[in-house]
């Protein structure tokens, strides 16, 4: 996933880490496992400050990645 999230910021070098994470997620099928651990390995804290982790995941969760 950290290579395909790599390929995204260099193709959208204007967009933040937490911007061009949701690119990466968006319609996916994703286990919420994987959609916590990835998230904390490629999202920088530093790009949701003033935001709950818990709530940025259950809005990916319902939103973003494919039901």
């Amino acid at each position: 996933m950290k290579e395909k999230f790599e390929k995204i910021k260099l193709k959208y070098p204007d967009l933040s880490d937490i911007m061009c994470y949701i690119k990466l997620v968006k319609g996916k099928r994703i286990k919420e496992k994987e959609l916590r651990q990835s998230f904390d390995e490629i999202v920088p804290r530093s790009d949701y400050v003033g935001t709950p982790k818990e709530q940025i995941i259950r809005w990916l969760k319902l939103e973003i990645i494919k039901k």
